[in-house]
Formats: structure tokens, sequence, C-alpha cells
């Protein structure tokens, strides 16, 4: 009864952390309502004929506000200002600069100026100054960004702006040809020149560019445009059934969806919850169901089903986060790192259904859904099937090509089936989907990461333990070289079985090679490794001996442990003798204490647990099978199979598979593949009969 608890306990908790997830994902989703319509351009409206209920805007396009805009721009009138101080600066610098430079010029002078010369060119000078900046000098265009759109500008005087064209006014580049006139009309020859040269450097501009004005007033005019192109009223037919869906029925629709989600009546945020959570508990209890037909292991394991399910609500999460920022969700959002993640620690059947069920759920979040479908989950089956393990970098950078590669070709697809020509494809999805396939990159550290917090293994972890250069197996092969061949040959063993019934052979095999580790700590008592004919067991009790060879398997633990091998692993060496009897030493204890029988063998009964996955099953069979094998002095077939037969009869007859989930069929398979092997392994031939033989000898003569 307390088995059964514990099993119904145990699976409740499971259900009720999905329950969990499903709540925290409906949480993180936004309560928007979400529109009907399915829709794009040029498509047919497959839907009935739909009647706008109530009155509503139509958006202009984005290509049309941009238009817009430019056209304001276009059209807009700076803001300047008058400095009157340039002026009185620049002609205190040139009645200066004048006195200095005069007497030189007046001693090259022929004839000679007199005092009322120099009088005449200083007043002609300032005059001039003064009627430039009576017209005034822009400020450089370099200055004005809205220099080469409007050809007029409004000049600020106090609180007043008044219109001007731009043509009213000097530019630093028109100043010469201005100074060089106006000096003409007031003095010739040498002195028109000397003056023209003191004059042109000393020009500044007066009529300034004032940007904060200007830029004042240009978001005033942009914020007084318009979004709307126009409206629709009640009862008027948007699209009728059957039609072909035109560019301005497209942005009817899309001004019609925008008004829905924002306003629409009779909203219930309870029934969107509701709805929601509908979702996402549906979605992930068929998942739950999922799990306990076909991975039991992963139910109940509570570590590995918490690290699923979060990594299932972080991708929605992400897109929900996306969405709202308006990114291109359908491009950007790397989903193919789930089923990477997925695929290293529990294979490519839980990697697909888990990216699967995680798109079901983000689709009810995104536009566009069946692209979003069809893409996201074709590029999550090339990233499941294209090896992406990172054995080598070759093959890591041909599974990359792979899955940029199928973006590709399926964002074209789907580009023919929207635009129905072969003229022209948008190529900046193609940017953000190479971008996509190069954050899927993070799915390898993050592998690392995901080992560390939540206890698992990856294959990447995995194929690194199964070295034989490992320390643990160096110091195995060193110490007990028997037990290390053994091993060996049990990890063969359980590794062709277990790929015959389907399970994870690389486990299977990392977990064969350390499973019996435990022997490392005294390797005479075990009798693979007793190379000199003494066995330390003839002087001991059999009671003694049995704790001797019992502790191997707490040994194993502690070293395993110690050695920071992962808990997937460690099963392996606390599961492969489950709760088995030493036979040897219990059949000598019984013979030399028949009284004490009665008592139970609980002192000769390893401590178990019992191997509760496939291949922790295998490989206890593995282990008994091969060890049994080597006592057998040149075997016929008839020994193996019976051999390999009575030991897994016993196995099951003794309940030490109760918890594995093998069923029969699974069984007979692994019988003939141990068979197989340990024919190989032992050189046995097969027997023909007589006849075969005779004819057999006959065609060789």
């Amino acid at each position: 009864m307390k088995s059964l608890w514990n099993k119904h306990y145990r699976l409740l908790s499971r259900y009720l952390m999905v329950l969990g997830a499903a709540l925290l994902i409906t949480s993180i989703v936004p309560r928007q309502l979400r529109f009907p319509y399915e829709f794009e351009a040029g498509r047919t409206w497959r839907y009935e004929t739909l009647v706008a209920p109530y009155d509503f805007p139509i958006l202009k396009s984005e290509a049309e506000m941009t238009r817009d805009r430019e056209r304001i721009q276009d059209n807009f009138s700076p803001f300047y200002e008058r400095s009157t101080r340039t002026s009185t600066l620049v002609k205190s610098n040139v009645a200066a600069d004048f006195r200095q430079g005069w007497a030189l010029y007046a001693a090259r002078r022929n004839p000679a100026p007199s005092a009322a010369d120099s009088l005449a060119i200083l007043s002609a000078a300032l005059d001039i100054i003064d009627s430039v900046y009576k017209q005034g000098i822009l400020s450089p265009d370099s200055l004005n960004p809205y220099a080469g759109f409007s050809r007029t500008l409004f000049e600020l005087d106090g609180q007043h702006a008044n219109k001007r064209f731009k043509q009213e006014y000097l530019s630093l580049q028109d100043l010469e040809a201005r100074l060089a006139g106006l000096i003409s009309s007031r003095l010739q020859g040498s002195d028109r020149d000397w003056l023209l040269a003191l004059l042109k450097p000393r020009f500044e501009p007066n009529v300034l560019y004032q940007e904060q004005s200007s830029d004042l007033a240009l978001q005033i005019e942009l914020n007084k445009l318009s979004p709307y192109l126009g409206k629709v009223s009640k009862d008027e037919k948007i699209v009728g059934h059957g039609e072909p869906l035109s560019e301005e029925g497209a942005r009817i629709l899309q001004s019609y969806q925008l008004e829905f989600e924002r306003y629409a009546p009779n909203h219930e945020p309870l029934a969107l919850w509701l709805g929601y959570f509908g979702i996402a508990a549906i979605s992930l209890l068929f998942y739950a169901l999922f799990l306990l037909n076909f991975k039991a292991d992963v139910i109940r394991n509570w570590r590995s089903l918490l690290f699923l399910l979060l990594l299932m609500t972080a991708f929605i999460a992400l897109t929900v986060f996306s969405e709202h920022q308006q990114y291109p969700t359908l491009f950007l959002v790397p989903y193919c790192i789930l089923p990477i993640i997925i695929r290293a620690f529990f294979g490519n059947g839980m990697a697909l259904f888990s990216h699967l069920i995680t798109l079901l759920m983000a689709s009810f979040l995104v536009n566009n859904s069946g692209e979003f479908m069809f893409l996201h989950l074709v590029a999550g089956m090339a990233a499941i099937f294209s090896n992406l393990r990172a054995h080598y970098w070759s093959q890591f950078f041909t599974a990359m090509g792979f899955l940029l590669l199928t973006y590709i070709v399926s964002w074209l697809a789907i580009s023919l089936v929207q635009q129905g020509r072969l003229v022209f494809v948008d190529p900046e999805p193609f940017g953000w989907l190479a971008l996509n396939v190069f954050f899927c990159l993070m799915a390898y550290p993050l592998v690392l990461v995901f080992e560390r917090l939540f206890g698992m293994v990856s294959d990447i972890t995995l194929r690194e333990l199964s070295d034989l250069n490992k320390p643990l197996l160096r110091e195995l092969s060193l110490k007990a070289p028997g037990t290390m061949q053994h091993s060996v040959q049990v990890a063969n063993l359980a590794e062709a079985a277990v790929a015959q019934i389907g399970g994870n052979t690389l486990l299977t095999r990392v977990g064969a090679l350390y499973h019996d580790i435990g022997k490392i700590k005294n390797p005479v008592f075990f009798i693979e490794n007793q190379v000199s004919g003494d066995n330390p067991h003839d002087g001991l009790q059999p009671e003694e001996s049995a704790r001797m060879i019992i502790s191997h398997v707490q040994n194993g633990v502690e070293m395993g442990r110690k050695k920071g091998l992962p808990d997937s692993v460690i099963d392996f060496i606390r599961t492969h003798h489950g709760s088995t009897r030493v036979e040897f030493f219990w059949n000598r204890y019984s013979k030399l204490n028949p009284s004490l029988v009665s008592a139970g063998d609980a002192r000769f009964r390893y401590p178990g647990p019992l191997p509760f996955s496939k291949e922790t099953a295998v490989v206890m069979m593995a282990d008994s099978i091969e060890a049994a094998s080597r006592v057998l002095q040149q075997p016929t077939v008839r020994d193996i199979d019976e051999l390999v037969e009575r030991i897994i009869d016993f196995k099951v007859e003794d309940a030490q598979l109760a918890q594995s989930d093998l069923t029969f069929r699974e069984l007979t398979q692994i019988g003939k593949v141990f068979r197989k092997l340990l024919l190989s392994i032992h050189h046995v031939r097969i027997a023909y009969p007589e006849g075969a033989k005779a004819a057999k000898e006959k065609s060789t003569t």
C-alpha cells in the first residue's frame, strides 16, 4: 500500500508541476484579444463576408506616413536669429587692422595718399560692413539639417518670426562677389584691391541657425500629421467571401484589427485568462501524457521535468517579449535552441515533441501563425536530424549550414505562396534568419550550464566520459585489470541490446564502463582480478566475504560522487545488482549454519535500488551474463542459450526488473543480442546437421 501511495503521490505531484507551468505561462501572456481572422494581400478571403460592426478609421501605410513626413520636412522653414553684436565686432576688428596695415600700404602707394584718403577709405570700409550685415549673412548649411529642403526661413525678431526667402541673404560663398561690387562702386585701382583683401577674411555670419526652435517647430508640424486616410462606416462591407484581398482591402483589415484589439466590445479579461490557461494546460497535459507513456523515467525525475517545463516557459516568455518589442519574431527568435538542448539530454523523440508543443502554444501569440509553425517546425526538425553534437568542427559547421539552408528554402516557399510570383522576394528576412542561426550557437554553452543546475548529463559529457583514458577508468585498468576487461565486455553487450530495443546507447555504454569502479578499493576480493591463485575469501567467514563483495556498490557510488560523475551514471553503479543475493557465499553460509538460515538472507543481499530504466536493467543482465559466461569451458551454442535464458528468467522471477518498464518482447530481443555476441566472444561455431555437414565437406573437396 505504501508503494502504491508513493507511486500515486509522485504522479500527482508531477501533474501539479505541469499545471503550475500552465499558470506561469498564462501569467506572462498579455491580456490582448486576438483578431479572429488571418489575411494577406493577394490571397482569397476564405471567411464569411465581413461587415464593419462599428465606425473605425483607416490607417495610412508606413510608406504613406513616411512620404507625408518627408513632405513636411521638404516644406519646413527653419528658424534663424539676427545678431547685432557681430557687425559691431567686425567693424572694431577692421578699424584696428586698418590702422596697422595702412602705413605699410601707404609707403608702397604711388602717388602717396593723404590723410583725407585714409579717412575716406576707412569710412567706405565701415559703410560696406553696415551694408553687408544689413542684408545679412546666413550661417553655413552644415549647421542646418533642413538647409537643402526649403527655400524659405523664419527670422526671429523678439516674439515675432518673419518669413523670408533664403535668396534675400548672403552666404559665405556669395560674400566675395558682393564685397567686390560694393568696393568697386566706391574705390578704384589699388585702393579697391587692398581694401577687398583686408575685408574678405573678417566677415562672419550674423543670421544664425536656431536649432532648438527649429526642431520644436518641426516636431509640432509632425505631431499634427494624421495617421488616418479615411474611415469605414458601420455596416459597410469590408470584404466578401471568396474575394481576392487587394492591398487597400488588407490595409482596411489591418485598421479593423487594430481597432478590434484595442477597443473590442464585450471584452471580458477573465474569459481571456481562462482561454489562454486552457490552451497552455491542454498542451502541457498532453505533453505529460506523452512522457508518461514513452519517457516514464523523465516523469519520475522531478528535476528533469522541471527543466523541460522551465525551458518551454522561457521560450514562451521570449516570444511575448519579442512581440512586445515589435521584433520580427517570425525570423529572429532562435526557437531551434530548444530542440538542440533537449536532444542533448533526452534524445530525438523528446526534442521533436517538446519543440512541437512549445510552437503550438507560441503560435497563439504571433501573427501569421501558419507560417510561424511551418518555418520553425521544419527548422527544428533540421536541427534535430543534422547531427548537431559538435563532435568535429566540420560536422558542426555543416550542421549550421544545413539549418540555415532549411530556413532559407522554407521562407522562399512561404514567400512564393504569399506573393504568387517569382519576380521579387524581399532579401531582408534572410539576414534575420542568418542571425537566428548564429543565436543557435548559444545552445552549446547552455547545455553545460543546465548540466550543472539540474544534475543532468548530455551526450557531449557522456562521450567525454567514455574515453578509456579518463582518470577513473585508467585507475580501474591499472588496479583491477580483470574488472576493466569485464566492464568493457558488459558495455559492448549492453550497448548492442539497448540499440535493439531503442534506448540511450551512449548512456548505457558509459554506465556499464563505470558500474564496477568500486572494485578499485579491494580488487583482489573479486575473482576476475585474482591472478596468483590465492583467494582472500578462504580465510573469511561467508558473511564477511559477502560484506566485502556487496561493499563495492557503495564504494563505487562514493568514488563516482567524489570524481563528479553525473547522477545518471552513478545510477548504474547503484542498481547493477539491484537487491539480488550473493549466492555463492549464501550457499556456503547455509551449509555451515543450517540452523540460522531461517533468520533470513538480508546480510547477503545488495541494498538496491532496483533498476528503474531500460538502460540500467540491461546493464544488470549484461553484467550477470558476462560474469557467468567466463566459467564456461569451451561452451556450445546450447550452453550459451541456456545461460542467457536462465539468468534472464531468474532476474524476472526475482522481481529485479519490476521497475524497468521492459516488456517480454524486449526481453526476447535482448536475449537474442546477448546470445549472438557471446557466441562471437567465445568463438562458438554453429553445429551443422549431418546432411548439411556432408554436403559442405563435399563442396569443399
